[in-house]
């Protein structure tokens, strides 16, 4: 493989780049790739790109190649939702369609580690024993996976919400941060590979929960719609696939629904048999359920329960009593005190976003959008109304006005990191 100038032979390891990633252009800028590019260069004493070709003719320089464009960003825990999901779906339907078998969980990108192992450690803190489960973690960067290995971590990896509780009964303390515990260690299988070529690194041929979050919105189209069709050949029917907040528009309809709560961003993969609209998300609740008991023959022994206050029900003209009863199922109650509420505060956007998903539980997705439409005239940041709203445009193939809020979803999400960091 030879090029006449350097020009000609940086455009051509860029492009391999991209094929290799599927990455779409406007995801990683070409200089981004360039950079990466000279620090092998430098690597391998080499001062011309043309003399640096014959180099990636070794998968091993390829790989050192990819570990440089490659740049992990994750943390412990990061959003709690898609955790809290994971051990509903997995208690509420999974373990008893299982059976007798473990589960299979995948995490792909898995980057240094830290969403496996908090799928592992929210798992065991949710009561479900180590035995009933596996993950695999699936990672294209070298580098990222041996640390992922080791599994020791500095403070940049405990900036999310993981209760501390968590750190003290799963990590060990170190010079530089923690370690995780070998038993949570065990419970991951770290496999280097490219997740466009699943068969090639992933030996288990089902899973019932798939861990692929922002990975999708960097791919091109073909690439992404690639992956998604072998997700859902590789999920039960059923199964879980978890993705990032800003791709949740993008995922097609016709082969997953939504699952749970809105801001977990979980769709459950569609059975042979099912036909009806996607099931829409139980409206979210401020306070957190308290789950029952695990059953004793798949239960670890509990933690020392925690002293908490009574709880008080909620006042029967309530918001919160309205997410209650819808909570519950009980549409017809739920929109009647959602209306009764709308009379005496007709400004206050949460109301208007639980009145469009009372009428997606109706199946009235006219009265849905306008809903959220007022939601967000009254509170154009209200980020639940945005996402609803851009999957019922995706749905009925207005995709350009989809566009446009998608772009204000992924910028409210990055002033939400900023002001947090």
């Amino acid at each position: 493989m030879r090029c006449s100038s350097s020009d000609e032979a940086l455009a051509l390891i860029t492009a391999r780049i991209r094929q290799w990633l599927g990455l779409a252009e406007e995801s990683l800028v070409d200089s981004a790739i360039h950079s990466a590019i000279r620090r092998r260069m430098a690597g391998c004493s080499v001062s011309s790109v043309t003399d640096y070709l014959p180099f990636l003719e070794q998968e091993q320089e390829m790989a050192l190649l990819l570990d440089e464009v490659v740049i992990p960003e994750t943390w412990f825990a990061r959003d709690e939702k898609p955790f809290t999901a994971l051990v509903d779906a997995v208690r509420g339907h999974l373990l008893p369609a299982a059976g007798e078998r473990p589960l299979h969980l995948l995490s792909a990108p898995c980057s240094t580690g830290e969403e496996p192992y908090s799928m592992a450690i929210a798992l065991i803190e949710g009561g479900v024993a180590p035995s009933l489960f596996r993950i695999d973690a699936v990672d294209i960067c070298h580098r990222s996976l041996a640390q992922a290995r080791e599994g020791s971590y500095g403070s940049h990896s405990f900036r999310g919400d993981m209760p501390e509780r968590w750190i003290i009964r799963h990590f060990e303390p170190t010079p530089e941060g923690y370690r995780v515990r070998p038993e949570i260690r065990q419970q991951v299988r770290f496999r280097q590979g490219n997740l466009l070529e699943l068969d090639a690194c992933c030996e288990t041929a089902l899973y019932d929960v798939i861990f692929c979050r922002n990975l999708l919105i960097y791919l091109e189209d073909r690439y992404r719609r690639t992956l998604l069709e072998e997700l859902h050949r590789r999920l039960v029917p059923g199964g879980l696939l978890v993705v990032g907040h800003s791709e949740a528009p993008r995922i097609p309809r016709e082969l997953f629904r939504e699952w749970g709560a809105p801001g977990c961003f979980a769709f459950a993969r569609r059975r042979p048999e099912e036909s009806e609209p996607p099931v829409v998300p139980s409206p979210p609740r401020r306070a957190r359920r308290r789950r029952p008991p695990p059953p004793a023959a798949t239960s670890l022994p509990s933690p020392p329960p925690e002293i908490a206050p009574p709880e008080v029900p909620p006042p029967d003209d309530s918001i919160e009593r309205l997410r209650e009863l819808a909570d519950q199922g009980e549409i017809t109650s739920a929109t009647a005190l959602c209306l009764r509420l709308l009379k005496e505060d007709v400004t206050n956007p949460d109301l208007h976003f639980m009145n469009g998903l009372l009428a997606l539980s109706r199946g009235d997705q006219r009265d849905a959008e306008g809903a959220f439409r007022r939601a967000l005239y009254l509170d154009p940041a209200h980020y639940e109304s945005l996402v609803h709203l851009t999957l019922l445009l995706r749905d009925d193939h207005r995709t350009e006005e989809a566009q446009l809020l998608e772009n204000r979803i992924e910028r409210l999400h990055g002033e939400r990191a900023m002001s947090n960091g």
